[in-house]
């Protein structure tokens, strides 16, 4: 199974030199994959779907309001990759509590809850340029080191590691 990038903000698209490594389009992605048994459970705020030997697990548009939510925890439960909504640092999630999106630390959490192999973070907020989220990346590799960020043009092979990453 791969998973290609079309687009990786959240809300709005944003354009100019400071948002040309990360790109500036909302989020869209494109899911490949050979002919195999699959399984494939949809919940309101996320998608797991398992081939015959690889589990790939979307968690966009979710909010941990009061502490991780252990269902998203459970629906994630050893997915080889989770893809993550990682809008919000810390401090902008207390002014925009309410608005449906997450940290990348609440993402990290719950990837080692679940023991999720690989973690790419999506759904990048318009105000952030690509120097803040290099930095942002960084940090979140200190907590989680098999995760990235994810940028336009990404390829990821599901159960590749994530230093195995590129653009295309």
């Amino acid at each position: 199974m791969k998973v290609k990038f079309y687009g990786v903000r959240g809300s709005i698209p944003v354009c100019g030199p400071d948002f040309q490594r990360y790109g500036g389009n909302t989020t869209c992605l494109r899911i490949a994959r050979e002919e195999a048994n699959r399984y494939i459970r949809e919940v309101s705020y996320g998608l797991r779907i398992e081939d015959d030997s690889q589990v790939l697990t979307i968690c966009t548009d979710v909010e941990h309001i009061d502490g991780i939510d252990e269902t998203i925890v459970e629906l994630v439960r050893d997915a080889d990759l989770l893809l993550h909504d990682g809008q919000y640092t810390d401090e902008e999630h207390v002014k925009y509590r309410g608005w449906g999106h997450s940290t990348w630390r609440h993402a990290v959490e719950v990837a080692k809850r679940a023991n999720v192999k690989k973690l790419v973070i999506i759904h990048h907020d318009p105000d952030h340029d690509d120097n803040m989220l290099d930095s942002m990346e960084r940090e979140c590799q200190k907590e989680f080191p098999n995760s990235v960020f994810a940028k336009e043009g990404m390829e990821v092979e599901v159960g590749l590691p994530a230093a195995s990453l590129q653009l295309r």
